[in-house]
């Protein structure tokens, strides 16, 4: 819910901003504005007349365009630029089309249908019931292609057309911010990088990272949320 969350006026931020984003997953009658500033320091600014609600999984943003890389160890994964698909155990949190849930009520799912659906990268001890915890097989990382603000102040420019896409309309410049800070800029007591999925043949497939929202907050006219580590 609303308690806990400290707001600032949008006026009040400091600093050289670097892109300012139109967030089109968050639905609103003025979008909402993910503001990237030098530092890397992140807010999401409500610049309309009403206030916004945004809810758990609501898409902030995601890492664009890269590839999938195998590491012979999880030493060698840089945690700036590459994103791990590294599920815990069953509440491990997923998005799964445009629901944010836990992995474990996925697969629950699916092996009423096929018992034997599994979790790729990763192999199932059951702990209690049907819980269990993951241990990791393989060290499959995302890696983004890089994204500069140039990139972003051009399109942003020429105008940019929405996508539809899981999590709703999205532009391509909120559909790559990520790629924009270090990975762990987005880990905030507002916000984590989880993994969209999907099943496959070979089982539950990572499809690609993104930003989340896990809390839920309303965003006043004129203030900002800012995501601090």
């Amino acid at each position: 819910m609303d308690d806990g969350v400290k707001l600032t006026p949008a006026s009040d931020l400091q600093g050289v901003t670097l892109a300012d984003i139109p967030m089109l997953s968050v639905r609103a009658a003025t979008p909402l504005t993910l503001k990237i500033r030098v530092g890397n320091k992140v807010a999401v600014v409500n610049n309309g007349a009403l206030p916004v609600k945004v809810m758990p999984g609501n898409l902030v943003c995601a890492f664009g365009k890269g590839k999938f890389v195998a590491k012979a160890s999880p030493e060698t994964v840089n945690p700036d630029k590459e994103i791990l698909y590294d599920l815990v155990d069953h509440k491990s949190h997923v998005m799964f089309g445009s629901t944010m849930a836990e992995v474990g009520e996925i697969l629950k799912q699916k092996q009423n249908t096929l018992p034997t659906a599994n979790i790729t990268y990763h192999n199932l001890v059951y702990t209690e019931g049907a819980n269990f915890k993951l241990n990791r097989s393989h060290h499959v990382c995302f890696v983004p292609n890089d994204v500069t603000p140039a990139q972003h102040a051009a399109e942003a420019e020429e105008g940019d057309g929405a996508d539809p896409g899981e999590s709703g309309s999205v532009s391509s410049f909120q559909a790559s911010a990520g790629a924009m800070l270090p990975v762990k800029t987005w880990g905030t007591p507002h916000t984590k990088v989880i993994w969209a999925v999907n099943w496959k043949a070979k089982g539950l497939m990572p499809i690609r990272p993104q930003v989340v929202f896990t809390t839920e907050c309303t965003i006043p006219p004129g203030q900002a949320l800012e995501l601090v580590v």
